[in-house]
């Protein structure tokens, strides 16, 4: 029975034989589902509500974008992952191992609401596992990213990764619009704990349906494994073709640092909207998501991921900026522009960004390079996040609510001036 059992894990981790085009048509699929599976957990552990429980749990506004920066700052470890996946033609069991340990902590820290301790041991206890998950993803992301890069088909990846993102988004628009409504109830009858417990109930099952996901996938092994070097993290430096995106993304790190940390825990403190609120604008942007995703997967496919990603950073830059005309008053009439701004705007960096990176890195080395460049910009962002929060402290006592609103102006410049100078050389 023992080896049979590790027979039957050596042909789910380790096949002899790589995936027949079925097999990988098939994966792709599992993939798509469990990207939508996997957003549901990555959002409400990064969104309102996440910022909304740690605000519950007592910590301030400053803080609370601090520790919203504790996934750019998981993203550090991106920097010694290739160490590890470059070693190995088979990397799905380390994969599934580091996604779960970040599904299931994320679930942790929403748990913690109902235990019996005070809230100052809560919120250590929270803050802790939500550091452990995103370490965890951290590591992982160079690994996965490239895993699923490579089972993506070669022909219209455009509308391929389109199609990823409205499920993911679709999903996701759903899951959130019944969270927040949900969360909302048990906050108006003063059980805020019992709604924030009841989200990592959720996240607990989703985490346990997302590993299963990934153990069907049929892995595409890498051909090129190599034993990677401390001098080799400075190939995407000393990379003529690859060091403008390099610095290009690694400046948005910084830019994105300055402000986006308070924009929810903004919206929910300062502005005074509720969670169905923010999850309901969701929803429509969801549906203009979609739209977009198939968009700029299509301009991408007829001009080129470059200009798709010069024109949706653009966007989201300008949305960041506009933040800052935003007023108690005004919000419920602005708001939901921006949000839906910046969500068709992300739609299509992301996807853009991804795949630039994938085709500027060589083929021997797309994990040092992912994990260099997410770890630069990620130390950039941190950084930024680190100076602004306490620049912002300061400035509340003589300006309040306008403290923030410098800071929206001050990221929305900086990353429209890094596109100015730097965007157009990057591609």
């Amino acid at each position: 029975m023992k080896a049979s059992g590790k027979q039957n894990i050596a042909r789910v981790f380790y096949p002899d034989r790589l995936p027949d085009a079925g097999q990988r048509t098939r994966s792709w699929w599992i993939v798509v589902t469990e990207g939508a599976v996997a957003g549901i957990i990555y959002s409400v552990a990064t969104a309102n509500f996440m910022q909304g429980y740690f605000s519950y749990l007592g910590a301030s506004l400053s803080m609370c974008a601090l520790i919203s920066v504790i996934p750019s700052a998981g993203c550090i470890l991106q920097l010694f992952s290739p160490f590890v996946f470059e070693r190995w033609h088979h990397r799905k069991l380390p994969v599934l191992l580091l996604c779960a340990l970040f599904r299931f902590s994320v679930a942790g820290a929403f748990l913690c609401s109902g235990g019996t301790a005070g809230k100052t041991h809560t919120l250590g206890t929270a803050v802790l596992l939500y550091t452990i998950a995103f370490l965890a993803a951290g590591f992982v992301t160079p690994g996965l990213s490239v895993m699923i890069l490579e089972l993506a088909p070669m022909k219209n990846r455009g509308t391929a990764f389109a199609v990823k993102n409205v499920a993911a988004t679709v999903v996701n628009a759903v899951a959130t619009l019944l969270l927040g409504r949900m969360l909302d109830h048990y906050i108006a009858e003063g059980l805020s704990g019992t709604g924030y417990f009841r989200i990592g109930l959720l996240c607990l099952l989703l985490a346990a349906v997302d590993a299963a996901l990934i153990a069907v996938v049929y892995e595409v092994p890498s051909t090129a494994v190599t034993k990677i070097h401390f001098k080799d993290l400075l190939r995407p430096v000393r990379d003529d073709r690859y060091r403008p995106l390099f610095l290009f993304f690694s400046l948005n790190g910084f830019a994105n640092g300055i402000a986006t940390p308070f924009l929810i825990i903004y919206q929910l403190d300062v502005l005074h909207l509720s969670h169905s609120y923010i999850t309901t604008v969701g929803v429509v942007s969801a549906a203009l998501v979609i739209a977009g995703s198939f968009f700029f997967g299509w301009l991408a496919d007829v001009t080129s991921w470059a200009f798709v990603m010069k024109i949706t950073t653009a966007m989201t830059y300008v949305c960041t900026l506009l933040w800052a005309f935003v007023s108690k008053e005004s919000a419920v009439y602005l708001a939901p522009f921006l949000i839906i701004g910046t969500a068709v705007a992300t739609a299509g960096s992301g996807i853009s960004n991804q795949n630039l990176q994938f085709f500027y890195a060589p083929q021997d080395g797309k994990t040092t390079y992912f994990g260099v460049q997410a770890t630069v910009a990620s130390l950039l962002g941190v950084a930024a996040t680190a100076i602004f929060a306490r620049l912002q402290a300061v400035m509340e006592i003589p300006m309040g609510d306008r403290s923030v609103q410098v800071l929206f102006l001050a990221g929305g410049i900086a990353g429209l001036l890094n596109l100015w100078i730097f965007g157009r050389k990057a591609a």
